[in-house]
């Protein structure tokens, strides 16, 4: 398992994400840090984890592509991973 940080340049907070599967993450996505903030949050490249921080979001490759956006299909085909949020243990058993 891979983690990783995000930090949001507008509101600067982190969140910490995992790999459940092996593929591509994004340098950038949208603040989920702070609900409402605007903000983007770029990645730290898997080297800096804040201490004792457990991960929030995953970062899974999706089995169904029926209902993807031609520019969502072009990334899942190159490997990207989809982002999920690590609520309960039934998100992480729903893409496994």
């Amino acid at each position: 398992m891979r983690l990783n940080s995000y930090t949001c340049t507008k509101c600067k907070k982190v969140i910490v994400t995992k790999d459940i599967h092996k593929g591509t993450t994004p340098f950038m996505i949208t603040c989920r840090a702070t609900e409402g903030c605007d903000g983007t949050m770029e990645s730290a490249f898997y080297s800096r984890i804040p201490a004792n921080t457990e991960p929030t979001w995953g970062w899974y490759r999706r089995s169904d592509t029926r209902n993807m956006s031609t520019d969502e299909l072009d990334y899942h085909n190159n490997g990207g991973l989809f982002i999920l949020k690590l609520q309960t243990p039934e998100c992480e058993r729903k893409v496994k």
